[in-house]
């Protein structure tokens, strides 16, 4: 049996895990899907118990209220380990679907961008070469968290701040079957595959 999961972000609203199951036995594939309906950024200041968290939300689904961003408000000259967290919460008990994400990291890598500059038109906080940007902001990605051919996920990632500065940052996890292998460099290619999620984070350094 081979299983191919993929993620979408429908209009504003809910978020949907599709899974597709091909069974030799059952030439009819199953097609499940599950709502991720809780997206959860921690921010752990480095070197004190201080964290933060941003919070995307969508209790109810599709076709129902729009979803809640929550802002992102980061110190100045910190440093920050970072995580992501996916659930689905319509389910009791609720469904982890980072599990999912890092069962299948080959296919799947987060990318913290600003599409409001630059040209073809983001700017990738994980290289920015130098790049002037509205956010004073810097973002690594850790070493543990990368796939099997030496690329990184973006679920654990460590944000560095400058000065006061605020902007919008996004949140984009892009679905890259048979593609992400193809990246140029460990940092991969955010121009490949589709994107699964996107989420505009406001965010408000001080």
């Amino acid at each position: 049996m081979k299983t191919l999961r993929s993620f979408s972000l429908l209009a504003v609203a809910g978020i949907i895990l599709s899974s597709c199951n091909n069974d030799e036995k059952n030439p009819n594939p199953v097609n499940e899907e599950e709502l991720i309906t809780r997206i959860t950024l921690t921010f752990s200041e480095v070197g004190s118990p201080t964290s933060i968290e941003a919070i995307w939300g969508d209790p109810d689904g599709d076709g129902g209220n729009n979803p809640e961003v929550g802002d992102i408000h980061l110190k100045s000259n910190t440093q920050y380990s970072v995580n992501i967290a996916l659930k689905d919460e319509s389910k009791n008990p609720a469904v982890d679907i980072t599990e999912e994400v890092e069962e299948e990291k080959d296919e799947h890598q987060f990318f913290f961008t600003d599409k409001t500059v630059s040209t073809p038109g983001y700017i990738n906080y994980a290289q920015k070469k130098g790049a002037t940007t509205p956010l004073n902001l810097e973002v690594t990605y850790q070493e543990s968290d990368k796939d099997s051919n030496g690329i990184y996920t973006g679920l654990s990632t460590t944000f560095l701040t400058g000065a006061a500065s605020s902007g919008k940052l996004v949140l984009t996890l892009k679905h890259q079957p048979d593609l992400k292998m193809n990246a140029p460099t460990p940092f991969g290619d955010p121009l490949l595959g589709e994107s699964d999620i996107e989420i505009e984070f406001d965010v408000i350094i001080q």
